[in-house]
């Protein structure tokens, strides 16, 4: 009895596979043939793995990443247009450094392709070999010769060189300044000898994204490409970043210093414009100024005198409580001086400021 299953097992295995691979019957054979791609599963017909049902419902491979210079022909598979190369058909191929040469003499690559130039004194033939010509022999261009109507004209090998005055050397023609060239909204024209190509701008890197290539954003903060503080946040931008110091701290975002506490810089924090931040610390200076006065005044006639052992003095002399004369009147200097001291040193660290803030704004200007 298990003879004739072993021998029905090669049958069914085709079936028990699910269909991933085409299967041969006297109906099905010619349509599968016909159409690449299509499969059977079961009873039905489908498009294989890989493959995906037209615009006229005939199947067609699909390649994920896409075929640059090339044709999709299976599932992820490209078929490369001549002289390019790489999975996607992305890459060129250098002829000119294939062995055997292409070219007798000079060989310059070009995108998909390439071209042969013969040196001074020859001529290109058709078959790509060079041979002596007597009208260009003297004419010692840099490229190449051609003979013509009206005598010998030497050639550039690319559209973005031309022809010096002097008619034999090739110079550039800078496509990026000139206009010519024709680049994305989000990229840099970047110029080259004889061509041009298009960058990302800074900021951006190329990616493949929805079957095109397209610059996109760097999140430099969530790369941590940044250059921050750490005492700062990073907030990205359109090709950039933002640094902006943590609540406690000061400075430019790229170096942030601790804020000192009761300082004049204190009044700073509070919102404006520049010219109201001045005010508000001149403001304050003034403060500091009343508030030693109004101290000195306080001590100096808040102060009373001692009740008992009361000497008669003159009207143009003073006593102190230990009975120095003129005592009173050098403890109340001595408080003026350190109010001016406390007071200079408000202003220096106010000065201080404003050449911080002159620094970081050059259109900016304060006066004392």
């Amino acid at each position: 009895m298990r003879w004739p299953w072993a021998l029905a097992l090669p049958l069914l295995l085709p079936w028990m596979a699910g269909g991933l691979e085409k299967v041969a019957s006297p109906r099905g054979h010619g349509l599968a043939a016909l159409q690449p791609g299509l499969c059977r599963y079961g009873t039905k017909l489908a498009c294989c793995y890989g493959w995906r049902r037209g615009s006229k419902g005939d199947c067609e491979a699909t390649c994920e990443a896409g075929c640059k210079f090339g044709e999709c022909v299976g599932p992820n598979k490209c078929r490369c247009f001549p002289g390019y190369t790489g999975k996607t058909c992305s890459q060129d191929v250098n002829e000119c450094g294939e062995k055997p040469r292409p070219c007798q003499h000079r060989c310059v690559n070009t995108h998909g392709s390439y071209k042969c130039f013969c040196l001074s004194g020859h001529m290109l033939m058709p078959d790509a070999t060079c041979a002596n010509s007597r009208t260009c022999a003297m004419t010692y261009c840099q490229y190449s010769c051609e003979d013509t109507e009206e005598g010998p004209q030497c050639l550039c090998p690319s559209s973005g060189l031309h022809l010096a005055p002097n008619g034999r050397i090739c110079i550039d023609i800078d496509e990026c300044a000139s206009g010519e060239a024709v680049c994305p909204y989000n990229r840099r024209c970047v110029n080259t000898f004889g061509s041009y190509y298009c960058k990302c701008h800074v900021g951006f890197e190329l990616k493949y994204i929805g079957g095109r290539y397209d610059c996109v954003d760097i999140n430099e903060c969530a790369v941590n490409t940044h250059t921050c503080s750490l005492h700062a946040n990073c907030l990205n931008t359109q090709g950039s970043f933002k640094c902006k110091c943590k609540q406690g701290y000061k400075g430019s975002g790229l170096q942030c210093s601790v804020i000192p506490e009761k300082s004049v810089k204190e009044v700073l924090r509070a919102p404006g414009t520049i010219k109201d931040r001045i005010k508000k610390l001149l403001a304050h200076k003034d403060s500091m100024k009343k508030k030693v006065k109004i101290k000195n005044s306080i001590e100096s006639a808040g102060t009373p005198g001692p009740k008992g052992n009361l000497q008669p003095f003159d009207s143009e002399e003073s006593v102190s409580r230990d009975g120095d004369p003129d005592g009173g009147k050098r403890k109340n200097e001595e408080r003026e001086e350190e109010g001016l001291e406390e007071e200079k040193r408000e202003e220096t660290a106010l000065k201080n400021h404003m050449e911080q803030e002159r620094s970081l704004r050059g259109d900016v200007f304060y006066h004392f």
